[in-house]
């Protein structure tokens, strides 16, 4: 009945969909709050132990399948003592628990202008596997102790770490990827326009563990507005970047761009160069033949009239036509 905001299925058990929003009723019934899993062998909706305030911004598995992981602006069980904006799913006790036995201790609590807005995990073997977490604009005032603000750490398997200092981002984080394949990262996208008092280094960054920095891909000042999503394809390339911007270093790339990593350049998908030309993009994904998805406000798209949600072959893009069943295709 209300905005859903992340779908999921478990990357192992194939366990799902899983879907977390804003939502207080499914299907009609209004004992579910802000998270249901789809159960497949009674074909119907399971409430997951429903939460008792505010709402989840995203839903996450570890690489082993293990979760799912959901951040938010949520409280679970009510008080104090129960997970607070983000919290694990234990399926023996069929409760919402903490990542860290301590607690976690996301401070303050019951404060509707923190929220954790993005939940990644590093590839199979890389180690820590995380969870790592983004803030919105409102960073935590510590988290387990570590005084911040805070807004991105991760659980190393004990504690709770940061990468850089707390206070590094001046502002929101919205996404975080890693390559699957080399294990570079993480990759950070965002609202912020300055990481540890280096100005310019707008919306897009990467932690680079040879220096222990945060760096640049590109140069500093590529990126014009915000980053929305950060992902890789399966076989390790990209990043492709998608978000709200209108080009990226002077190339046409509006709201979507990939990074080619040949040429350390920044590239349109099409050799147009005219991927998006009205709205943003605020998710992508790739299928398991390597197809690659794209969804979010848009309007036009390779000059042509698709709203929304597309799919991107090497031959054609495919895309609803919003009248029927069917889909079009056009040639590139």
């Amino acid at each position: 009945n209300s905005t859903v905001r992340k779908v999921i299925f478990n990357p192992i058990t194939g366990e799902g969909p899983y879907v977390g929003g804003n939502f207080n009723s499914v299907a009609g019934d209004t004992s579910f709050n802000k998270i249901a899993k789809w159960d497949k062998s009674t074909q119907s909706w399971d409430k997951l132990n429903p939460l008792t305030a505010r709402n989840v911004y995203d839903i996450a598995f570890s690489p082993s399948g293990d979760g799912p992981y959901i951040g938010g602006s949520f409280r679970t069980g009510g008080g104090s003592v129960e997970p607070q904006y983000l919290a694990k799913w234990d399926s023996g006790s069929s409760s919402w628990t903490s990542i860290n036995p301590g607690g976690d201790g996301f401070l303050p609590l019951n404060n509707s202008g923190k929220i954790v807005d993005t939940i990644a995990f590093s590839p199979t073997g890389i180690a820590p596997i995380g969870p790592y977490i983004g803030a919105n604009t409102n960073p935590f005032d510590s988290i387990d102790g570590i005084a911040g603000p805070i807004r991105f750490a991760y659980f190393d398997g004990t504690d709770w770490a940061t990468l850089g200092n707390t206070g590094d981002f001046n502002n929101g984080i919205d996404t975080i990827a890693f390559n699957p394949i080399t294990g570079e990262g993480p990759y950070l996208g965002g609202q912020f326009t300055n990481v540890a008092g280096i100005t310019g280094l707008n919306y897009l960054t990467k932690w680079d563990s040879g220096s222990s920095s945060w760096t640049a891909i590109g140069n500093t000042g590529d990126f014009t507005s915000v980053v929305r999503k950060i992902s890789f394809g399966p076989n390790g390339d990209g990043p492709y970047v998608g978000g709200s911007f209108t080009s990226v270093n002077g190339i046409f790339g509006r709201s979507f761009i990939k990074w080619d990593q040949t040429t350390s350049s920044w590239t349109s998908l099409d050799k147009d160069g005219d991927i998006i030309a009205i709205g943003s993009v605020y998710d992508i994904q790739f299928s398991n033949n390597e197809t690659l998805h794209v969804s979010g406000s848009f309007k036009r798209l390779n000059t042509k009239d698709i709203y929304k949600i597309a799919k991107f072959t090497n031959e054609y893009i495919v895309y609803y036509n919003g009248t029927g069943p069917s889909y079009d295709e056009f040639e590139k």
